[in-house]
């Protein structure tokens, strides 16, 4: 089975964050969430021509979840026509260091270090301009470019620019409708005379100051208004106030005119409005946004569009009478496009999207420690997960994507008559998204079954619920697909693992009694893609093969993956000593690197002695430790491995199978299950289960052992989820 490139993602920002090397480990204290290096005080700003700016530059630390910051780089690029740069004040935290010789161009930037990190949101500086002589506007773009505390750098990717848009734009008075600078009976009669249609002597200034009464249109009423204001009666409050006057625009530019994506997406959309000697007018007009559709694709007021059915649709911005327009087709997903998602949940995918189910539930558990920098991945293998953690997220998503492009491409198979295996397949991929969720992630995952095919809020559904969604997948699968095919075997060997999470060990086995042991189901990957495994281990050093100790002593529970020499997970280097692989990206942990899938090395997504080990745990959950060590030597002999001994008790048996399982589907996805599974049916704990002791890279192991579904997941739109966090 084989799975989709990941969408490209295109976003306003001129931001473009790269990743940083540390030269020493960052201890994690506390999760850190997002940090924003922020410029202006507000979204929009706006100046008279000629007046003088102040830009604030802050480091805001609302979001960070208790992170500090010591010190950060910073870039800012502006339109040098719309600001000119006069000078820069360093104000209350750090030693901020400029670099001032593009300003001329519109760039600048600065670093900061403070002796001390600070977790509290501080004025870092303050950029003085002089806006130019002329209505126009300008994007103050702010691109962070480090960042630091004492014990390590920030990945970049958590530490965000907030930039802000600047119009220069005339200043006039509400109510001036001949605009000779006051307000007086001549502009109310100029306002009555426009509303019966007789000449005025300045109709841009009638229509740009005359609606005092701020109804949207310029009438009688409000020369009625100025007329009151004159003889010191009551009028509205704003006559003869100052009001900014946005140049007038006099085009917009879309930023895609056509295009198309598929059900269930998001993107953005952007517009520059424009004056007649085409200038940007960037933060000056207001724009409007509106669908043509509302049912098959909605806009949001900053662009944002999101898709919900198939069909074409206008999306148009307006600012006063000219406007841009986008054609946006949507199409329901197809059979290829679920079949491609697959590989991103599980080795495959592109250097865009590496994190998938399988290899961050091995760091979570014990197959994996993290030789990176990124917080995020540290905290995963430290066993602390917050619910805002982003690479979990992409995660999470990637399989509500596989799952829903699958769902919406079968209407269309079942009403063309389409073959009985693709059919096969899109229950199959519905069924494995949701027992990649049932294994993974807390209980209570937001979820919804879309049958109308809209975007709709849903439950949040039991963990059991999802294990019984998913047999009902599978049974549709089997009900269709071709026998003894390859569709058959793995959804056969896919349901087995949902009898399991649901305790029905006899019924598991006999699902997959009829798959041959020779069976194997290989991922495919595409033109441009690596191995997700050989990506993230070998060739960007941010993962190493896990083991039961490492410089901080032994791991808890944890198997010797990296130091057990065992011939089905050969690797190169060592945890201690001066590894022979090196050092990973942290650039302080040893790297050791698995050999068993090469940069394109297809990896096996279900096979034969998957089901056999499936028979191996339904004897052991009925006692027969006899009967599950012959079908693991039967395994091992393939290995051509030594025969073991049956263990003398029901605990040396569990301790025995999971062992060997966990050699043999070494990060494919099933070990997080697996020890759930030891938790909840084999009467292990928390404690004689998971990584436990001392973490190597500075506190002690937590006790999270599934993953949140985040608040702010998208496409189920519900704030109720992890009814509880238990095995």
């Amino acid at each position: 089975m084989i799975r989709a490139t990941r969408d490209a993602m295109r976003r306003r920002s001129a931001i473009a964050l790269s990743a940083i090397v540390a030269t020493c480990v960052p201890v994690v204290a506390a999760a850190q969430g997002t940090v924003t290096i922020a410029a202006g005080s507000t979204p929009s700003a706006q100046v008279a021509p000629g007046a003088k700016l102040t830009v604030p530059v802050t480091l805001d630390m609302s979001a960070a979840n208790g992170g500090s910051v010591g010190s950060f780089s910073v870039n800012f690029v502006w339109d040098a026509a719309s600001l000119t740069f006069d000078s820069l004040k360093a104000l209350s935290f750090g030693t901020v260091s400029p670099n001032l010789t593009g300003v001329s161009a519109g760039v600048a930037s600065f670093s900061v270090v403070s002796g001390t990190a600070t977790t509290a949101s501080v004025p870092v500086a303050n950029m003085f301009f002089t806006a130019s002589g002329v209505p126009v506007g300008t994007h103050f773009a702010v691109t962070p470019t480090a960042a630091s505390n004492p014990v390590g750098a920030i990945a970049l990717w958590q530490v965000l620019g907030r930039g802000q848009e600047v119009c220069v734009t005339p200043v006039g008075t509400w109510g001036d409708a001949d605009g000779n600078g006051a307000v007086d009976i001549i502009d109310a009669m100029q306002i009555a005379r426009s509303a019966v249609g007789l000449s005025v002597a300045n109709p841009d200034a009638v229509g740009a100051h005359g609606d005092v009464n701020a109804d949207g249109v310029v009438d009688v009423l409000d020369a009625q208004a100025i007329a009151r204001f004159v003889v010191d009666l009551t009028a509205p409050p704003r006559v003869g106030t100052s009001q900014a006057v946005p140049p007038t625009v006099a085009s917009m530019a879309m930023s895609r005119p056509i295009f198309s994506m598929t059900v269930e997406q998001t993107s953005a959309l952007f517009v520059t409005p424009k004056n007649a000697a085409g200038e940007s007018l960037i933060g000056c007009p207001p724009i409007v946004w509106t669908t043509s559709d509302a049912t098959k694709l909605r806009v949001n007021q900053s662009g944002k569009i999101t898709s919900l059915a198939p069909g074409v649709v206008t999306i148009t911005a307006t600012s006063g009478s000219v406007m841009a327009q986008s054609v946006v087709t949507v199409t329901a997903p197809d059979a290829t496009s679920a079949l491609l998602r697959l590989r991103n949940i599980t080795a495959g995918g592109t250097t865009a999207f590496v994190d998938g189910a399988w290899m961050l539930g091995g760091l979570l558990t014990d197959e994996w420690k993290s030789s990176d920098t990124f917080v995020q991945r540290i905290g995963i293998d430290q066993r602390v997960v917050p619910d805002n953690d982003n690479i979990v997220q992409s995660m999470l998503r990637e399989i509500y994507r596989a799952r829903s492009e699958a769902r919406g491409a079968l209407p269309a198979l079942l009403a063309s008559g389409g073959s009985a295996t693709t059919i096969a397949q899109m229950y199959f991929v519905q069924g494995y998204a949701e027992l990649l969720l049932a294994e993974s992630f807390c209980n209570g995952v937001p979820l919804t079954d879309g049958a109308s095919g809209l975007l709709v809020g849903g439950p949040a559904v039991t963990t059991a619920s999802l294990f019984a969604r998913a047999i009902a997948h599978f049974d549709s699968a089997l009900a269709v697909a071709p026998a003894a095919s390859v569709a058959e075997y793995s959804t056969r060997v896919s349901k087995a693992r949902a009898l399991l999470g649901t305790g029905q060990f006899s019924a598991a086995a006999a699902a997959v009694a009829t798959v041959p042991t020779p069976f194997i189901d290989l991922s495919t990957l595409g033109a441009g893609e690596n191995n997700k495994i050989w990506t993230l281990n070998a060739s960007q050093k941010r993962w190493t093969v896990g083991d039961n100790v490492d410089p901080a002593g032994a791991i808890g529970n944890a198997l010797n993956f990296a130091s057990a020499a065992d011939p089905r997970l050969p690797v190169n280097g060592t945890t201690l000593g001066t590894s022979p692989a090196g050092k990973g990206s942290d650039l302080t942990t040893n790297l050791v690197v698995q050999l068993v899938y090469g940069q394109l090395a297809a990896t096996p997504l279900f096979n034969g002695t998957d089901a056999r080990l499936i028979e191996a745990e339904a004897q052991l959950n009925a006692g027969n430790l006899a009967g599950m060590t012959a079908i693991l030597n039967a395994l091992r002999a393939s290995a051509l491995m030594p025969v073991l001994p049956t263990p003398a008790n029901q605990a040396a048996g569990i301790d025995l199978f999971f062992r060997e399982k966990a050699f043999f589907t070494f990060s494919r996805g099933q070990r997080l299950g697996d020890l759930r599974r030891m938790v909840r049916y084999f009467g292990r704990t928390d404690a004689t289960a998971f990584p436990t002791g001392t973490f190597f890279k500075g506190g002690t192991y937590g006790t999270t052992n599934n993953f949140p579904a985040s608040v702010d997941e998208e496409g189920n739109l519900v704030t109720t989820v992890c009814i509880d966090r238990n095995p």
